[in-house]
């Protein structure tokens, strides 16, 4: 893919499913809502273990995935 300006849009992705990993509610649901907005699939999760379990129902979330950086380790 080649991104003139460095801007991505929503026709750029061929998935469009997004899983948001993230401890923080109002976070996490304002940039569920963002994404959604821009044309994502969004799935929310509180934390990794539930981000687990999803994953595993759908292993088409992995694709494209945004985890709070310090809950990312708990997944390694």
């Amino acid at each position: 893919m080649k991104f003139p300006n460095n801007t991505l849009k929503i026709s750029d992705f061929e998935d469009k499913t997004l899983l948001i990993v993230d401890d923080d509610d109002p976070f996490r649901g304002r940039l569920g809502r963002a994404m959604t907005s821009k044309g994502f699939e969004v799935t929310l999760a509180k934390g990794v273990e539930e981000a687990k379990l999803m994953a595993k129902k759908n292993l088409q979330l992995l694709l494209l995935s945004t985890f709070d950086f310090w809950m990312a380790m708990d997944w390694m």
